[in-house]
């Protein structure tokens, strides 16, 4: 799969950028020089780290450089909420 490849390849392969996975590391890079691809969601500063939203109704993962990770949140995240019935969780 894409880690065996970047494990082979590092940033010299076709792969550009970090890997996301799903567990608490929230992405691998395949080296120490690995392009950051990813922008802030608040001031579109180039970043690669996940965070949580700190609205804890919310639950979206969001790309956040470190300055506006540590911003005061108390006004509410603005994120898009979709509520889901049972028959489309099932489904």
């Amino acid at each position: 799969g894409i880690v065996r490849y970047g494990d082979k390849f590092g940033d010299e392969g076709l792969w550009e950028g970090s890997l996301f996975i799903f567990d608490d590391r929230m992405k691998v890079d395949f080296s120490k020089k690995a392009k950051v691809i990813g922008e802030c969601e608040k001031c579109s500063s180039p970043t690669n780290q996940f965070y949580n939203c700190a609205n804890k109704a919310c639950h979206k993962l969001v790309l956040l450089c470190d300055a506006c990770a540590q911003l005061d949140v108390s006004k509410g995240c603005g994120h898009t909420r979709t509520r889901y019935n049972n028959a489309e969780l099932i489904g």
